[in-house]
């Protein structure tokens, strides 16, 4: 089932925010993963995540988590 207007938008608004800093610690891909790991404790989408990521570049990864 497609989700509404109205859907997309309370998903957007719930999205959990992760911080970073791309040229410090926190922009290390494995640190952010960790942290994006955290705030969205759900396992199966951070594993979908992982794959996906190992198949691109780091700029491919920050868009991927955006």
């Amino acid at each position: 089932m497609e989700e509404t207007k109205v859907e997309k938008a309370i998903n957007v608004v719930n999205k959990p925010k992760v911080f970073f800093e791309s040229r410090g610690e926190s922009g290390n891909i494995f640190a952010l993963l960790g942290k994006v790991s955290q705030a969205l404790n759900d396992d199966k989408a951070v594993d979908e995540l992982w794959k996906q990521i190992q198949q691109g570049t780091y700029t491919e990864a920050i868009q991927l988590i955006k």
